[in-house]
């Protein structure tokens, strides 16, 4: 590693002190991914717009993608992912409201909702619904699946049982109260809420290749020849695989079946 171009950087992740060496452009997003293997904070679209990479920065809502670990902003700092909401085990009341408001279902932007909602809680323990609105519209919290309402009723739920004096729940507990009669208490909710569940880009596997979509920059044309000079010049190039290597009829869509892969 270039020594211009790096910085020693120390932080607090959910009250463990961290001092690294690593490149000073690399965004905080990708050092925790990267380095530290917290990857309950989710990679979505990298230009801020989508929230999935939410942490506490000192108590703050920030999108990780958008700091980098040369700003000043994050030298010797608090930072909370999924991981600290509550203790190993445990349930935090919004993780259970959030199971039980039927909040979540692919899961994906549910670290960042967990972590926003916690730092709305903390400022304002008593949220109306256009409060809610008003913090995840802030740090720019996305769902394409939801719709919303759940989300801001299971924030509604944590703050009501949070007010009560609601401690974390066992996740043993939580679990053997799912007759089966109730749906919203499935057992894969639980790994969404904690940032325990794997998605494809969390995986990591000894001599793991990386692979890069690249489309046609003209849409509807038919491509009667390709030039792959330039790709199999680009250092670490392993294989180039188009529609040809893969058998099946070449097609894709919700009606027909997509081509196997």
């Amino acid at each position: 590693m270039n020594k211009e171009t790096s910085v020693e950087i120390t932080l607090h992740i959910n009250g463990q002190r961290i001092t690294r060496q690593a490149p000073a452009d690399m965004t905080l997003l990708d050092f925790l991914r990267q380095e530290l293997g917290v990857v309950s904070v989710k990679k979505g679209c990298e230009t801020g717009h989508c929230g999935a990479c939410t942490i506490l920065l000192d108590g703050q809502p920030i999108r990780s993608c958008l700091l980098k670990l040369g700003s000043k902003r994050l030298q010797d700092v608090q930072i909370e992912t999924l991981e600290g909401l509550a203790p190993a085990g445990y349930l935090h009341p919004l993780q259970a409201a959030f199971i039980e408001s039927g909040a979540l279902q692919c899961g994906y932007c549910t670290p960042g909702m967990l972590l926003t909602a916690k730092a709305l809680l903390m400022h304002n323990p008593h949220p109306t619904d256009e409060d809610i609105k008003a913090a995840l519209t802030r740090n720019h919290n996305l769902c394409r699946c939801t719709g919303y309402v759940r989300i801001i009723r299971a924030i509604r739920l944590a703050a009501e049982r949070l007010a009560a004096g609601q401690s974390p729940i066992p996740i043993a507990e939580f679990v053997a109260g799912d007759t089966g009669q109730e749906p919203l208490l499935r057992r894969d909710a639980v790994a969404l809420v904690t940032g325990s569940a794997s998605f494809a880009d969390d995986i990591r596997l000894d001599g793991m290749l990386f692979g890069a979509l690249v489309w046609s920059q003209h849409p509807h044309a038919r491509i009667v020849r390709l030039d792959d000079s330039a790709a199999r010049a680009v250092p670490g190039f392993h294989r180039l695989i188009t529609a040809r290597d893969i058998p099946g009829e070449n097609q894709a869509g919700l009606l027909i079946d997509d081509q196997p892969a």
